[in-house]
């Protein structure tokens, strides 16, 4: 069985290879997430992610699905708040999803709202 989490923010992060943007776009239709515009994105300000892991009960039903998380970020780079703002598929996505983006470390700069796309595909 293979499993795709994917999320865009991860791309800047990482150096940004259009090969890993390529899999995170088709994984990302795969599952019918939404599309996020480049500059509604939290990848330039992510300097260390934590990766969600695929939620045991959700592989075995073979669950797939997408979040996406809004990210509040203070100038400090800190984590003003975390919420849900839409989803297609398994509430455990959502947890995992969202602890996720809470728990990342963000490069500091202006005060700002993003947004993060995770998608769960098998």
């Amino acid at each position: 069985m293979k499993v795709h989490l994917a999320f865009f923010a991860v791309f800047t992060a990482l150096g940004s290879s259009s090969l890993m943007a390529s899999q995170a776009d088709v994984n990302a239709k795969k599952v019918g997430a939404p599309y996020i515009p480049e500059t509604q994105r939290c990848e330039a300000r992510i300097s260390e992610r934590s990766v969600p892991s695929y939620p045991s009960k959700a592989l075995r039903t073979r669950a797939q699905g997408w979040v996406v998380i809004d990210v509040r970020l203070a100038s400090d780079g800190s984590v003003k708040e975390v919420k849900i703002a839409d989803s297609n598929g398994s509430p455990l996505f959502k947890e995992v999803a969202q602890k996720s983006a809470a728990s990342s470390k963000y490069v500091p700069g202006t005060e700002a709202m993003c947004k993060s796309l995770f998608t769960f595909s098998i």
